[in-house]
């Protein structure tokens, strides 16, 4: 290093970054953004991953009934070659989620690959499934 400089990054811009970041932006496309340098801002990234949680968090439900909402999504993987099927499954009230599956599209809810509380059926109205079985709480 000819100059070095030893500056510290404003709130402002943490603020920013944290924006861009939720938004994906490449950290090489935020530092030339932000004037803030590749490695520093590495360093942030990572900072900021481990102080996530690694253990997730789930409560106890109460008995009856409970509100659930599916959402689905196709994505590709291996410069698109390759279709996969992310699901999930949301206590409405709560938020949380409370199954999942991720997989090959042609597999589509194989029994050894969804996870959750319990199991139950669910009837599927326009996607044309039929009955499927999904994981409830």
């Amino acid at each position: 290093m000819i100059n070095p400089t030893n500056k510290t990054v404003s709130d402002e811009t943490k603020q920013l970054i944290d924006k861009l970041l939720l938004e994906r932006i490449s950290l090489r496309g935020i530092a030339r953004v932000t004037g803030v340098s590749w490695s520093c801002l590495q360093n942030y990234v990572n900072n900021k991953l481990a102080a996530v949680p690694r253990q997730v968090k789930v409560s106890d439900k109460p008995k009856g009934k409970l509100f659930r909402e599916c959402d689905e999504m196709w994505s590709w993987i291996f410069s698109k070659t390759i279709k996969v099927y992310i699901w999930r499954l949301i206590d409405r009230k709560t938020r949380e989620i409370i199954g999942c599956y991720l997989g090959y599209a042609e597999k589509v809810f194989p029994g050894d690959r969804v996870w959750g509380v319990g199991c139950g059926v669910m009837g599927v109205g326009s996607a044309g499934v039929g009955r499927i079985k999904l994981p409830f709480a």
